[in-house]
């Protein structure tokens, strides 16, 4: 457990101490298991809890009245959910499975207590939220200004890499677990107008479609395309300054 996404995504945000880890490890030891498509949280729906993806991908979206879904976003191993029901009495946004996924559920008065004995890893949950605010303006930007190639481009870019930061070894094979309406409903974009682009882009050899999803073939020659630039998602460089500063003694002496 203590090689899962969960510690190597949070790791990179904050230096954990050891009993840090191991408080980190009895947080997630109560997982949901969520099948494919089974609602976690309904927008406006009363919510008290932090989530950490252990295993599998969730998308966070927004219903509209006229039918339509917009996704906001999606979440992956390792990645945080849920950090804005500390402000927010309501969810903001529903949740749902996309495939089979694994969720810990933390629920605020754990969160408390987090706060209290190991202030540090309590601080890596909060960072996540500036790591998200960071991704939530590349969509911004993807929405409201890029052409549709470059703006699916961008999207397939960043969910690889996302993903990629999830393995236990950067050379796995990713599969992004993507339907058509998904990228159309991340884009807004329509189904048929994503359709020919996800054509065009296998006849450059871009990428192809198998039965465990979508996979880049070229990321290097797409990336030129959709002029993706990955700095805003590389954090690890925050943990540096961390390890010239002292313990924190509430952690130590946990």
């Amino acid at each position: 457990m203590q090689d899962s996404p969960a510690f190597r995504r949070l790791s990179e945000l904050i230096d954990l101490t050891p009993q840090g880890r191991n408080y980190l490890l009895a947080l997630l030891a109560s997982p949901v298991e969520l099948a494919a498509r089974r609602k976690l949280l309904d927008e406006h729906r009363p919510c008290d809890s932090i989530f950490l993806v252990l295993s599998g991908w969730v998308q966070l979206f927004r219903q509209l009245k006229d039918g339509g879904r917009q996704v906001l976003n999606f979440r992956l191993p390792g990645e945080v959910f849920g950090i804005e029901s500390l402000l927010y009495r309501r969810s903001l946004y529903s949740c749902q499975a996309l495939t089979n996924a694994s969720i810990a559920q933390i629920s605020h008065n754990m969160f408390e207590a987090t706060q209290q004995e190991f202030p540090r890893l309590a601080s890596a949950f909060l960072l996540t939220a500036v790591k998200d605010g960071a991704i939530h303006y590349e969509w911004a930007v993807n929405l409201g200004r890029r052409p549709a190639f470059q703006r699916i481009a961008h999207l397939f870019l960043e969910l690889e890499r996302r993903a990629r930061m999830s393995l236990a070894s950067p050379d796995d094979d990713v599969h992004l677990p993507l339907t058509q309406q998904h990228i159309a409903d991340c884009t807004g974009l329509t189904v048929p107008y994503v359709n020919r682009i996800l054509q065009q882009m296998r006849a450059l050899q871009f990428l192809e479609y198998g039965p465990q999803g979508l996979t880049i073939l070229d990321g290097k020659r797409l990336a030129v395309a959709a002029g993706f630039e990955p700095d805003y998602l590389e954090v690890s460089w925050q943990t540096n300054w961390q390890r010239h500063v002292p313990e924190n003694a509430p952690e130590e002496a946990g």
